[in-house]
């Protein structure tokens, strides 16, 4: 899952603590709400240095997550500062989300609704698609449709009336048919590679 950022995420360390290597971490706040993965920072309630990195990768109750250190591990105690922070892991992480891309795989049907808010498409044929539509489309969408054939092949494919530029699939069994497509309006795809098939 994508890495989580919250606003101004600030707790204390509840009774229990954090004790290096124990897995988890018991807060006073509470977990409902944040969802993993996240990073957070526990501070000396005194000194207000950091005692330790975390990465958050779980939530096993209302007061505790499931935590793994980040870097040095050390315990902390009761009434320690929790705080939401950016580590150089949480970054790494960031920028591979920015990068990776969904792919909505939808089941067959002789009707099937691609949507696009979901990611790129992929579909196998295992009959003949007679018409299809588009939903979650907005400006700016860029979407690449991959197109399966089954092992028996020569399934027909019809694009949703939006999309202009399409290619005919290809028909050869157990092969994929790809194209990419752009909306500068959110209303209309237009293709933007003459796109591959039978491979």
């Amino acid at each position: 899952m994508a890495e989580q950022l919250y606003n101004n995420y600030a707790t204390t360390v509840a009774s229990g603590g954090y004790s290096s290597g124990s897995g988890f971490l018991n807060i006073s706040g509470s977990t409902s709400g944040f969802t993993a993965p996240f990073h957070i920072g526990i501070y000396d309630s005194t000194t207000l240095i950091v005692v330790v990195l975390l990465h958050v990768t779980g939530v096993n109750s209302s007061s505790q997550y499931a935590v793994t250190a980040e870097g040095t591990d050390a315990s902390a105690a009761a009434g320690d500062l929790v705080r939401g922070v950016l580590t150089v892991a949480a970054i790494g992480q960031i920028k591979l989300d920015a990068f990776q891309r969904n792919v909505n795989s939808v089941s067959f049907s002789a009707t099937p609704t691609f949507n696009l808010s979901l990611g790129d498409q992929e579909i196998t044929l295992t009959g003949n698609v007679t018409s299809s539509s588009l939903s979650g489309l907005l400006a700016g969408n860029r979407v690449v449709f991959c197109i399966n054939q089954d092992s028996g092949g020569g399934h027909t494919f019809v694009w949703p009336a939006a999309v202009h530029g399409c290619m005919v699939i290809g028909s050869t069994p157990s092969t994929t048919s790809i194209q990419e497509f752009w909306s500068p309006d959110g209303t209309t795809l237009y293709a933007i590679s003459p796109g591959v098939i039978n491979e």
